[in-house]
């Protein structure tokens, strides 16, 4: 596909999400951010990064560690952020 056949995606800008500029955001303010981690993401993330690592893929391995269960990845939490 060219360049140019590519479709675009739209992200928001902090203001569009949440009504302040960069220069009104002080310390001590908060936000909240809610979703919820999906199988796809999981599968998604594990084909686009190469990171097979058993604890996010195979839940009969995850849940013999500490966990005891599988976790998403967290470098796709951090891109949550």
């Amino acid at each position: 596909m060219d360049q140019e056949a590519r479709p675009s995606v739209v992200i928001a800008t902090m203001e569009e999400q949440h009504g302040y500029f960069i220069d009104e955001l002080k310390p001590g303010m908060t936000d909240v951010y809610v979703r919820t981690v999906t199988e796809t993401d999981i599968v998604q993330y594990s084909q686009v990064s190469g990171d097979d690592n058993p604890l996010h893929v195979n839940e009969e391995f995850a849940k013999q560690t500490i966990f005891k269960g599988r976790i998403a990845h967290g470098m796709l939490t951090c891109g949550y952020i």
